[in-house]
């Protein structure tokens, strides 16, 4: 009987609720209905701050594309014109240079492979912002989705206290009614314009905030759609800490500076080795006495080989890979520091979750007990046997009721949210 019960309850919420769509659409001022993920793909389409770090991603990959032009030929031209002391009329020297590197020990491949850890880097930078958006949007589109059923709630709620306001006023003009009633009747009334104003305020609030996180302003509020009859199946709890430590963002921005700096320091400490270069030039020189007198004409080529060799720079690049070093095993230690935070995030977002299971089940039961005292209270009204305020009590009871489930149930979803987050992957879902 119980199960049948909860059945019944679960599709009575279910049926106030919308189903989400499975096309995605982006979302612009005159939207009438939103959906969670529309709000999400939304303010990746719109944040000014994701744009600016996909260019921060192009310059790396520009940096990186440059590292590798110290392999490629370098083409040189140069014209001069001289007058020079004990020679009549001027020179005009023209040469036309080439270089090409052969090899070198701490040379372009090291900056491309700097140079590509700053790319990655800035990529997972990129992904990381995403994922703390999306969990910031889809907390913020949820608050929104109870406030609009809260808001339902408080329109029944208002409209009853105004009833009954106005009955219990006129028995008042009539003497029917005795003081303390009346002035029982006058602070609820109250009351209720009260909460009602103050849900106002509290709902263009979280609207307000939706907006700046999405990018848009609407101009008409949205009938937010989210349908919480997902079924939740959770897993061990040191599954998910695995996913956070292969999927965490932070811990794969730290592995890649690692990864940079000990790059930079093998590159400062090979910076002492040698590096071969083929080059050659073609020049002409010519002497010219006057425009109608033409010296002597010389032309001169040369190849040849250069060797470069760092003996001594005053121990600058030791220095530099001393410090790069440092700056490793810096980035090893925050590394550690991050894991154990990471662990705590997961640990105490799983267990938030079971806690938050055990009290909607515990909640089924004080829902069924108020649809219960409603279908007898409705059955007793329409039987003649109670007064429309006996009623209207029940029926608030179970509105009441439904409210603090969705409430609860919203409250699960932020959290189950902030556990994927924590492992990493906010995209996916427990449900």
């Amino acid at each position: 009987m119980i199960k049948q019960t909860f059945c019944i309850i679960l599709a009575i919420l279910l049926l106030t609720t919308p189903c989400t769509a499975h096309s995605i659409q982006i979302v612009n001022s005159t939207t009438r209905t939103l959906e969670i993920e529309q709000a999400v793909q939304t303010a990746f389409q719109n944040r000014s701050t994701l744009k600016a770090l996909k260019f921060a991603t192009r310059v790396q990959t520009a940096n990186k594309k440059e590292a590798l032009t110290g392999y490629l030929p370098k083409l040189r031209f140069d014209s001069r014109t001289r007058l020079s002391k004990g020679v009549k009329g001027f020179r005009s020297i023209i040469t036309f240079r080439g270089s090409q590197l052969l090899y070198s020990f701490s040379g372009p491949l090291d900056l491309y492979e700097i140079a590509k850890r700053d790319e990655q880097i800035a990529k997972q930078s990129e992904r990381l912002f995403k994922d703390q958006l999306r969990n910031d949007v889809e907390t913020t589109f949820l608050t929104n989705w109870l406030l609009q059923k809260k808001h339902r709630q408080a329109d029944l709620q208002a409209h009853s206290a105004r009833t009954t306001f106005e009955r219990d006023k006129h028995q008042q003009d009539q003497l029917l009614l005795n003081k303390d009633t009346w002035l029982i009747s006058n602070a609820t009334y109250a009351k209720e314009v009260t909460t009602a104003s103050l849900l106002e305020q509290d709902t263009a609030t979280a609207l307000s905030n939706l907006e700046q996180r999405i990018g848009i302003t609407f101009h008409t509020k949205p009938l937010f759609r989210w349908n919480p009859r997902k079924r939740i199946h959770l897993q061990a709890l040191t599954s998910y800490q695995q996913k956070a430590l292969e999927h965490r963002k932070e811990l794969q921005i730290k592995d890649l500076q690692i990864r940079r700096e000990r790059r930079r320091e093998r590159f400062h400490n090979k910076s002492y080795l040698p590096s071969i270069t083929l080059a050659g030039d073609i020049s002409r020189d010519d002497v010219v006495a006057s425009p109608a007198i033409q010296g002597p004409t010389i032309i001169s080529q040369t190849i040849g080989a250069n060797v470069s060799w760092n003996i001594f720079d005053g121990m600058s690049a030791y220095r530099k890979g001393q410090a790069a070093h440092a700056a490793m095993m810096q980035l090893r230690m925050e590394r550690l520091n991050i894991v154990t935070a990471i662990r705590d995030e997961v640990t105490t977002a799983y267990h938030q979750v079971r806690s938050l299971l055990k009290l909607l089940k515990a909640e089924i039961v004080q829902l069924t007990q108020a649809h219960n005292a409603f279908v007898l209270k409705k059955l007793e009204q329409d039987l003649g046997l109670i007064i429309q305020t006996d009623f209207d009590t029940a029926r608030f009871a179970w509105e009441n009721a439904k409210f603090t489930w969705f409430s609860l149930r919203v409250d699960t979803e932020i959290t189950l949210k902030n556990l994927l987050f924590s492992c990493g992957q906010p995209e996916r879902s427990l449900s």
